[in-house]
C-alpha cells in the first residue's frame, strides 16, 4: 500500500478518534461500576455469592429488615460486614443498613451488651436480635428465627437410653439438637417417668431409638399426647420395639423383617464392611415435607416400614429406596448375597408422614425407619441434615421455611502432585512471558515487513 500525506492524515486522526473512544469507554465503564454492581462468582462452593439457603430465607420476608452495624464503615471490620450485608441487598429491597461510629455511642452499646466492633443488630418487626459475628450463617439463621411468629418447642423423650438432642457421642444427636437451636427452635428433654404427661405447649416430641423398655405409664401419655393432636417425630432402629408396640398399633405402623442393604453404598462410602448396611436414597415423594428435595441421602441401619393409617389419618411415603436394595435376614458378616427365595427386593419405604384435619390447624406424625441418620456422626454424610430440618420444619408447622435447606462447606482443597504443581509453575515464570515475548515480536516483524 501506498502512504500518501492525505492516507497519513487518515491514519493520524483514526487514532486519535480510536484513542478518544477508548477514553470515552474507560469513564463510561468506570461509571456505571459505580452505579451499578455486578458479580460473578466462579468458586465452587459459591463461598462469594449467598448460598440457596439464604436466598429462600429473604424471599420469606413480609416486612423490612433494618440491620445496625456497629462499626464504622472505614475501618476493616465495617468494610467486611457492609460486603457480607451487601449481598443480601442483592437479592432483596427490604434490607434497610445503618452504620453506627462506636466510639461516638460507647453508651448504647453498654446498654446492648456489644463489646465487640462490626456486632450487628437485627430488626424486623417489633422483634430483634444481636448478631456479634456476624457471617452468611449466623445472619441467614437470626433471620429464620425472626421470621417466626413464635418459637417452636421440641421436646425429646430421656431416661431410656434415647438418643439425646444435646448429646456428644457418635451415636447421638447433639450437632442436630445446635443445628435446631442455631434455626430458633427450643428443645427440651423430656423424662415422662417424672412430668406425668407430655406438656401441652410442646410442638413436637421426639422418640428417637430408645434401649430399654417404656413403662406402661409413659406409653400411655404419649398415646394420649397422639389423641389430643400432638406433633411426633419417631426414629426407629431395626430391633425391639421397647414397650411402643401399642402406639405402633395406634399408627398403623409395622415394620418389615430383616435389615436393609445397598451394594452400591459400598462404591460411594468409605466404611469398609460396614457400608453394606448403608442405604443411599435419592428418590423422595412430593409431599409437602420433602417436595422439590433431590439431595442424596444415607441410612445406616435401616428397617422398611409399612403402614395401615388408622382412621381419620392420612398416610403418605416421604423416603422410598431403589429397586437394587433387598431385606436381609442373614448375618451381615461375610459375603452378603440377595437370596430370591427367602428375601423381598425394593423399593421400600423408610420414612412415612401421617396427617390429621383438626380444629385449628394440622396433627402431623412423622416415622422413620432408622434413627442413625441424623447421629453425629452420620450428619455430614450429603443431605442428612437438610432432609431432618425438613421434617422438623414441617411437624411443627414452619411451612414457609421447609424450603430452606442447610448449606455445608464442601472440600475446598486441592492436592497436586509434585509433577503437576511444577509444570504449572514453571508455566505461569516461564512459559506465559515467552508466549507474550514471541507475540509481540510476530507483531513487530509483521509491521516492519509492511
Amino acid at each position: 500500500m501506498r502512504l500518501t500525506a492525505r492516507s497519513r492524515n487518515w491514519t493520524r486522526t483514526a487514532r486519535i478518534i480510536s484513542a478518544g473512544l477508548a477514553v470515552m469507554l474507560c469513564t463510561l465503564t468506570a461509571w456505571l461500576s459505580t452505579e451499578y454492581r455486578t458479580t460473578f462468582d466462579w468458586t465452587a462452593s459459591g463461598r462469594n455469592s449467598l448460598s440457596d439457603t439464604s436466598v429462600a430465607t429473604l424471599e420469606k420476608l413480609e416486612q423490612d429488615v433494618q440491620l445496625t452495624i456497629f462499626a464504622r464503615d472505614d475501618r476493616i471490620e465495617g468494610r467486611v460486614v457492609g460486603e457480607l450485608v451487601r449481598r443480601y441487598q442483592v437479592h432483596t429491597i427490604r434490607l434497610q443498613v445503618e452504620f453506627v461510629n462506636p466510639d461516638l455511642n460507647p453508651q448504647e452499646l453498654r446498654a446492648l451488651g456489644i463489646t465487640r466492633a462490626g456486632t450487628v443488630q437485627i430488626h424486623y418487626g417489633k422483634r430483634s436480635k444481636i448478631v456479634d459475628r456476624p457471617s452468611e450463617q449466623t445472619l441467614t439463621n437470626a433471620l429464620v428465627e425472626l421470621i417466626r411468629a413464635r418459637t417452636p418447642l421440641v421436646a425429646y423423650l430421656t431416661g431410656h437410653g434415647e438418643r439425646s438432642l444435646n448429646g456428644k457421642a457418635n451415636h447421638e444427636l447433639g450437632r442436630f439438637g445446635t443445628t435446631l437451636s442455631a434455626k430458633g427452635i427450643k428443645t427440651v428433654p423430656l423424662a415422662l417417668a417424672e412430668t406425668r404427661a407430655v406438656p401441652d405447649n410442646t410442638d413436637l416430641l421426639i422418640v428417637a431409638s430408645p434401649l430399654v423398655n417404656l413403662l406402661e405409664e409413659e406409653v400411655v401419655q404419649i398415646q394420649a399426647f397422639i389423641k389430643r393432636g400432638g406433633n411426633l417425630l419417631w426414629l426407629l432402629d431395626p430391633g425391639p420395639w421397647r414397650g411402643l408396640d401399642p402406639l405402633a398399633a395406634q399408627l398403623g405402623i409395622d415394620r418389615l423383617e430383616g435389615t436393609l442393604v445397598d451394594q452400591a453404598a459400598k462404591q460411594f462410602l468409605r466404611a469398609g464392611q460396614g457400608a453394606i448396611s448403608y442405604v443411599l436414597v435419592s428418590k423422595y415423594s412430593d409431599h409437602p415435607a420433602v417436595n422439590r428435595f433431590n439431595v442424596l441421602t444415607v441410612f445406616p441401619g435401616a428397617s422398611a416400614l409399612r403402614i395401615k393409617p388408622p382412621e381419620n389419618f392420612k398416610a403418605a411415603p416421604l423416603v422410598m429406596t431403589s429397586a437394587n436394595v433387598w431385606a436381609e435376614l442373614g448375618s451381615l458378616k461375610g459375603a452378603v448375597n440377595y437370596d430370591a427365595d427367602s428375601e423381598q427386593r425394593g423399593p421400600f419405604v423408610l420414612a412415612f408422614g401421617l396427617t390429621r384435619a383438626q380444629k385449628g390447624g394440622e396433627q402431623r406424625v412423622a416415622v422413620i425407619g432408622d434413627g442413625d441418620f441424623l447421629s453425629n456422626t452420620a450428619l455430614g454424610n450429603s443431605g442428612n441434615l437438610d432432609l431432618g430440618l425438613r421434617l422438623v420444619e414441617w411437624l411443627v408447622g414452619a411451612d414457609q421455611l421447609v424450603s430452606v435447606p442447610a448449606r455445608t462447606d464442601p472440600d475446598n482443597t486441592l492436592v497436586l502432585d509434585n509433577i503437576v504443581a511444577a509444570v504449572i509453575g514453571l508455566s505461569f515464570l516461564f512459559g506465559l512471558p515467552l508466549l507474550l515475548c514471541l507475540a509481540a515480536l510476530i507483531v513487530w516483524l509483521r509491521r516492519r515487513n509492511r
